[in-house]
């Protein structure tokens, strides 16, 4: 009952937000208008001055530039149900890896609100696929990024998921992100370990079971 009632007191607000709008004088709208389209232009703007993803390197790790034909190598490394413990959902096939890499490589959201930085991460040594790590750029008043990782369960336990994460933060801070998040599993000690190293720390939201954590 509480719910529904809610959601008729969020529609009937609505109503009234779509009556008054009605009311505004056209030259008034007019300015409305062109006030949006000034905080549009000046969000895509600074979107549009972050650079592509780089090649990134640390003593044992090498970052390269996601791509679409990397889905044949990951779709192996990550065909691993103890991956989705926390997180949910099954393994992805190749074809269905191709067409997320796909989208992710296009580098922005279609409304231009948010950019797309997405790394395969390879041992130096080896040039084997260990795993990835992506951070999705927001602006608002300032160049907020959310951060994510994901790491082989075989090449775990060697501080391979914070040493990525740590030179893309690097990276990112060089160019203005002033506001780093991430979302972990309240169980997940292995991301929280990351996260507390990135000097981020957990607040009380919570987003689809998982903590928000920012930095």
């Amino acid at each position: 009952m509480a719910a529904t009632a809610a959601r008729q007191t969020r529609a009937a607000a609505a109503d009234r937000r779509r009556i008054g709008a009605h009311c505004v004088p056209e030259t008034k709208r007019i300015r409305s208008d062109l006030v949006r389209l000034r905080v549009t232009v000046s969000v895509v703007t600074a979107l549009g001055d972050w650079p592509a993803a780089p090649i990134l390197s640390t003593e044992r790790l090498k970052l390269e530039p996601l791509q679409v034909d990397h889905a044949a190598e990951l779709a192996p490394l990550f065909n691993d149900p103890d991956l989705h413990t926390f997180t949910g959902g099954t393994p992805a096939t190749v074809a269905q890896l191709r067409a997320t890499y796909s989208r992710q490589v296009v580098g922005h959201s279609t409304d231009l609100s948010q950019r797309w930085l997405n790394w395969i991460v390879r041992a130096r040594t080896s040039g084997i696929a260990v795993g990835t790590v992506q951070a999705t750029v927001r602006h608002h008043g300032g160049s907020g990024a959310e951060l994510a990782w994901v790491i082989a369960s075989a090449q775990r336990r060697h501080g391979y998921a914070h040493e990525a994460a740590a030179v893309m933060v690097d990276w990112l801070r060089s160019h203005g992100a002033t506001n780093l998040t991430a979302h972990v599993h309240p169980d997940h000690e292995a991301s929280m370990a990351v996260c507390r190293a990135l000097a981020l720390r957990p607040t009380n939201v919570t987003v689809d079971g998982e903590v928000h954590w920012t930095g």
